[in-house]
Formats: structure tokens, C-alpha cells, sequence
């Protein structure tokens, strides 16, 4: 006995994914259908089983306005082999902080990438929201101290 497997879609959703015809970036759109995609191939056990995944893919985008040109070119880019980057494995990493695109340009033409084997990562630093929020892995950093012996005052001191 073989188990089987294929995606499975819950009898009362809704199928609704990202309208074809909204105001979403087209990027986003291809990413979600080439994920469908992905996702059906990932989740069939055989080619019969995924085929079956990518037809009913295949209703729900055309229910959500996807033309079938628009649908085949991503179902066949989720096909392709993915593209891996190769790195010099004789290369650094130098991480730097992330001022403003002047600073980074400035740094780019000071250090050529082809002949320096160094490889140049930015890392943003505090934003106002990292200020504010803290989590428990980053506490905040505690008030300083009030000295008893001095009263508190509001304001300006009357004199």
C-alpha cells in the first residue's frame, strides 16, 4: 500500500485569492500565482496528483480574473529550475551601517568589487521604530535613577 497526497482546499473556502484586475502591483500578482504553483508541486506526492493541484489552481485564478496566458507563463515559470548564486567562498563579508544612498555610493567607487575579494553589506541601524519597541531580546535600557534627596520639581523653579 502507497500513500498518496495532493493539495487540499477546505470545502468552504472561498477561493478568493488577489483580483487580477485590482490595484495590486503586477509583481505581486505573479508571485502569488507562481507560489500556487509552488505550492501544488511541493504538496503532490506524484505528476498525476500535481496535475490535478494545478487544474484546480488553474479554476480559482480563472474565477479571480487571470487570463490563461498569464497563468501558463507562471505555472511553467514555477517549473523552471531555481537560479542559486554563486560567492567566492575566498570572499569576505564587511557589514557596514547604513547611512543614506550618497554614503553608499561614495563607499561603492572607493572599493571595486572586482579586485578587492570583499563583498560590502549594509545593515540599517535604529530606526525610530526599533527605538520605540523593544522586545524581550532587546529590553529597554532602564531610566536613570532619581536621587531622593532631591525634591521633584515641575516646571520652573519659583525663586
Amino acid at each position: 500500500m502507497q500513500i498518496s497526497y495532493k493539495l487540499f482546499q477546505k470545502p468552504c473556502s472561498s477561493g478568493l485569492l488577489i483580483d487580477y484586475n485590482s490595484a495590486v502591483p503586477f509583481h505581486i500578482k505573479k508571485a502569488v500565482v507562481q507560489s500556487q504553483f509552488l505550492r501544488a508541486r511541493r504538496l503532490s506526492s506524484n505528476e498525476q496528483l500535481c496535475a490535478e493541484s494545478e487544474e484546480m489552481i488553474r479554476v480559482q485564478l480563472r474565477i479571480n480574473h487571470y487570463p490563461n496566458d498569464f497563468i501558463e507563463e507562471a505555472r511553467a515559470a514555477s517549473r523552471r529550475p531555481k537560479r542559486t548564486r554563486h560567492v567566492n567562498p575566498a570572499c569576505a563579508f564587511v557589514k557596514l551601517p547604513y547611512k543614506s544612498d550618497q554614503v553608499h555610493q561614495r563607499v561603492q567607487k572607493l572599493v571595486p568589487q572586482p579586485r578587492i575579494p570583499v563583498r560590502l553589506v549594509y545593515e540599517h541601524t535604529g530606526s525610530l521604530r526599533c527605538v520605540l519597541c523593544r522586545s524581550a531580546l532587546h529590553p529597554p535600557p532602564c531610566p536613570k535613577e532619581r536621587d531622593p534627596a532631591r525634591p521633584r520639581t515641575r516646571g520652573r523653579p519659583k525663586g
